[in-house]
């Protein structure tokens, strides 16, 4: 329950960051690791469970 609403936090400062172009240059690892996610697989997890899509999918629909 704790990790979740943490991992909930970290997904909404990522959507924050997506604001900025550059950050769609990171790779997934270097944005998971930027938030504070220690694996890519808990982030893409953590990511779909919140908005629903991948982050990758994300990247692609506002790049």
């Amino acid at each position: 329950m704790f990790n979740q609403l943490i991992n909930e936090k970290r997904i909404d400062v990522v959507l924050k960051k997506f604001s900025n172009l550059d950050w769609l240059n990171y790779s997934l690892e270097g944005v998971a690791l930027e938030v504070g996610f220690k694996s890519r697989t808990t982030f893409i997890k953590a990511f779909k469970e919140k908005t629903g899509t991948t982050p990758s999918q994300y990247k692609k629909t506002i790049s």
